[in-house]
């Protein structure tokens, strides 16, 4: 328990967030952390921030609470991992799907650096051309990924 003397409290306002739980026979199966914003009780905007689940049934009890309370919002978001496939879990589903990220990208600037990395077995052909780079144009080729190396290029590529 805490207790604030604090005479402002519009700052426990700004920020509201509610919680849904889905119980099955007393115990929890799923978690909804959620926040309703937006200016009119039909107009809202119901952004679910952590969903969270132990099985389907948690799942699908979750989703139930968001289908019954669609007269109070009009779009729902939910921030869910990178694993999850919600376009797989009901078939009447419209499902939009945005990255909350883009991973950033890289460039090699001398492939010979990347001899001797430990990679897992398989194999790696390449033909390389990089007009910001021209000592790495080349080809080759490696039954370890990363084994390749600048004295390993050849003049055309083995596979593609």
């Amino acid at each position: 328990m805490a207790f604030f003397d604090e005479p402002d409290l519009t700052w426990a306002k700004r920020d509201r967030y509610w919680m849904a739980i889905a119980r099955v026979d007393g115990e929890p199966v799923g978690l909804m952390l959620y926040d309703l914003k937006g200016e009119r009780p039909a107009e809202f905007n119901l952004r679910a921030i952590r969903f969270c689940y132990h099985t389907s049934q948690g799942r699908y009890l979750l989703l139930d609470w968001l289908a019954r309370h669609t007269d109070q919002a009009k779009q729902v978001e939910l921030y869910l991992p990178p694993f999850e496939l919600p376009e797989t879990w009901l078939a009447d589903l419209k499902v939009v799907t945005e990255p909350l990220w883009v991973p950033g990208m890289g460039r090699v600037l001398d492939v010979s650096r990347l001899s001797g990395m430990q990679t897992a077995p398989g194999g790696f052909s390449a033909r390389l051309k990089d007009p910001l780079c021209p000592w790495n144009d080349g080809c080759g080729a490696s039954r370890h990924a990363m084994e390749l190396c600048k004295s390993a290029l050849q003049s055309r590529p083995i596979a593609t």
